[in-house]
């Protein structure tokens, strides 16, 4: 069965700047454990539509820490974003073969 994490809004970023986006990668017992695997993303906009073409690989691993996995997302309108407009991020990984999805929204200004 797939597990959720909802982390909520994360901030806002200004159109042709980036955002970080990362996440803590949790077991069952929502302790930090490093993922099978670097999780995926998806980029969704305010229509449920997917953004063509951003979707990714979260491969850093800033600090080494346990978990942490995180991307730097270029905001540009040539990928897509528009200004004063609400997106919905989803990262999914496995751990030992469980599923999880986790799901938060940024703004762009």
């Amino acid at each position: 069965a797939l597990k959720m994490i909802e982390i909520g809004y994360i901030g806002q970023v200004t159109l042709e700047d980036s955002i970080a986006l990362s996440v803590i990668c949790q077991n069952g017992s929502s302790l930090p454990t490093n993922p099978d695997s670097a999780p995926t993303y998806t980029i969704i906009d305010k229509d449920g539509t997917d953004l063509s073409g951003e979707t990714g690989s979260m491969s850093l691993t800033p600090a080494s820490e346990t978990g942490l996995r995180a991307v730097l997302l270029p905001v540009t309108s040539a990928n897509g974003y528009a200004a004063d407009s609400l997106y919905t991020f989803t990262v999914s990984y496995e751990l030992s073969s469980v599923a999880y999805l986790v799901k938060g929204t940024f703004k762009v200004t």
